[in-house]
């Protein structure tokens, strides 16, 4: 898995991996050249050393046409550490340009999947869920390619400094290596532990969050029902189980950092030893093998942690990874080589049937009716009859399990449904609001937004008194997710939108269940002022809201069971005469 990991970050990095690699060559390159002078400097007759070091040391300083002095040495030092640092600053500047455009990338990539992701698929996820995958998995992912690079660096260095004792003393290199083999099994299993608590906590980082949005967005209700205890719980036990698997994580990253260290420092105590007091080598020569030694075995340490680092991120990484190829699989089919729609047309259901997983009855079932173009269709119904799920059908959220839906003839997934969403205005019971002003909110960020339109719109739905001191309407701030509006006023903004946008079909889902009576008799009347113009959708409980509706549909359990105006229906003394009656009227 490590192995696969680090080809998919090399993949991602593609040739600019090559260029750092390539700067990184050239600085440990310097750091070796730089280290092999302090080699003359122990040795008292550098000219009449045999080993290959020593040789190659000596044929550098003849080709710089240099005396290998005390001085040439320390100049030669000075100069190699001077290039390694400046390869290495211009590294890190071309590694932390390369990280942020990519962390950019693949957070910009995860938004554009999420959002042209089918709709029926994204309700699988929560929230929550999704937020952590672009903003906390995907810092996590860029920190793995970070420790990728860091990885490299390590290696590079840990090359150059292995090499030069196999120059040197190519036995004692050989012997230490070998002792080397247990403390390499002992960090693979610590590495091992580790990447699995890693995935673990990465799974409980999202369910967490997921958890937190909840409480907090739903503050009001569980506050207002007594409920604070059982959900403080909740979130308690999902950062409890958080505060565990880190604490896991942070322990078999300690383990995985140090417990090498003493068994590396055990074994080159015992190979001075044996040189110096069984074989009489040198004390300087071993003694600057040794440094060589430990210079590796601290940057194989820094591998080891960062090697750490990399498994850390390989649970978000296979998290990250199969986000994207879920959303991928379950995009929206790019319709740009479809025809254009003829919105100025009737819409049409032949026998559909929709059926949402886990449940055992469909949502639809058989279901055959026409929504005339420009005029008001509204569906009535008790809860679960399967009125949304016609709103959600009408406006391609959703596909048919069976059956076909029609415009002007042609079937949905024959045209471009993109083109016809933007011609659709949706007000819910759950109105969609952003956080910023209200203008924004109608205008939804129009560069070129006519204002007078917007302070014409707020005034008619009486939202232009929502400001303060002297503040134009249109500049109030709403706060994150319209949590200084009413239930009232937000359906009022919505409605402001789509009005606005001047949207050719209205689908409105119990929009105005928040409102008053008088209030919402207000903005019936101003609908009602576009009626013959647009085609109207309107799903509603309160009766009263659809009396003006040229044809209502009657659901029941999924089926249609009937069908008129609303005189009709309450002639006919059925299931709609009944839900009349009900309602007192």
């Amino acid at each position: 898995m490590i192995f696969y990991n680090a080809r998919v970050f090399a993949s991602q990095l593609g040739w600019r991996l090559g260029a750092l690699f390539v700067m990184l060559l050239m600085a440990g390159l310097a750091e070796g050249f730089g280290v092999s002078m302090i080699l003359p400097l122990l040795q008292t007759d550098i000219l009449q050393a045999d080993d290959a070091l020593s040789k190659i040391i000596v044929g550098m300083f003849n080709l710089l046409d240099l005396f290998p002095s005390g001085t040439n040495i320390l100049i030669l030092l000075v100069v190699f550490f001077t290039l390694r640092g400046i390869m290495l600053i211009l590294q890190a500047w071309y590694q932390a340009i390369l990280l942020s455009n990519y962390l950019t990338k693949i957070r910009s990539d995860l938004i554009r999947l999420v959002l042209n992701a089918r709709y029926q698929h994204l309700t699988k996820y929560p929230s929550g869920y999704l937020t952590n995958s672009v903003v906390g998995e995907s810092r996590v992912v860029v920190a793995g390619m970070r420790s990728l690079i860091d990885l490299l660096v390590s290696f590079v260095t840990v090359a150059i400094y292995l090499t030069l004792p196999i120059l040197l003393q190519p036995t004692v290199t050989l012997l230490l290596l070998v002792l080397a083999i247990p403390i390499a099994i002992l960090s693979a299993y610590l590495i091992r532990k580790t990447k699995a608590a890693s995935i673990q906590l990465s799974k409980q980082h999202g369910l967490q969050e997921s958890h937190l949005i909840e409480g907090f967005r739903n503050a009001k209700f569980v506050k207002a029902t007594g409920r604070v205890p059982t959900i403080v719980d909740r979130l308690v036990h999902a950062t409890t189980s958080v505060s565990l698997s880190y604490r896991r994580l942070l322990i078999l990253g300690s383990l995985t950092r140090y417990a090498p260290e003493p068994l590396v420092v055990f074994v080159m105590a015992g190979i001075i030893l044996v040189y110096t007091r069984g074989y009489g080598e040198p004390i300087a020569e071993i003694m600057f093998l040794m440094f060589l030694f430990y210079q590796a075995a601290k940057n194989m340490l820094r591998v080891q942690s960062t090697l750490r680092n990399f498994i850390e991120s390989s649970g978000s990484l296979l998290i990250h990874r199969k986000l994207r190829e879920e959303l991928g699989a379950n995009a929206v089919p790019n319709d740009s080589a479809r025809p254009s729609p003829n919105i100025d047309a009737d819409i049409t259901l032949e026998d559909v049937s929709v059926n949402y997983k886990g449940q055992e009855r469909p949502a639809l079932d058989s279901v055959s009716l026409v929504i005339p173009h420009q005029k008001t269709v509204a569906f009535v119904g008790p809860s679960g009859s399967g009125k949304t799920t016609i709103a959600n059908l009408v406006c391609g959220l959703i596909e048919p399990s069976s059956g076909t839906l029609r415009i002007d003839g042609d079937a949905y997934d024959s045209i471009r449904v993109s083109e016809l969403q933007r011609e659709v205005g949706y007000v819910t019971q759950e109105s969609a609001v952003y956080n910023g002003t209200l203008g924004d909110n109608i205008t939804f960020w129009d560069q070129h937004a006519d204002i007078d339109k917007v302070h014409a719109l707020l005034k008619q739905l009486e939202l232009d008194d929502l400001h303060e001191n002297d503040e134009a309407p249109a500049d109030r701030m709403i706060g994150g997710d319209g949590a200084q509006l009413s239930g009232g006023e937000r359906q009022r903004l919505s409605i402001a939108r789509e009005l606005y946008r001047d949207s050719r079909l209205m689908i409105l889902d119990e929009a105005t269940s928040a409102l008053d009576s008088e209030l919402e008799t207000k903005i019936d009347d101003l609908l009602a002022t576009q009626r013959g113009e647009k085609t109207f959708i309107i799903i509603a409980h309160r009766l009263a809201t659809v009396r003006h509706a040229d044809l209502i549909y009657v659901l029941d359990e999924g089926r249609l069971v009937e069908t008129g105006t609303f005189d009709e229906l309450v002639e006919l003394d059925g299931e709609f005469a009944r839900m009349v009656r009900l309602q007192s009227f």
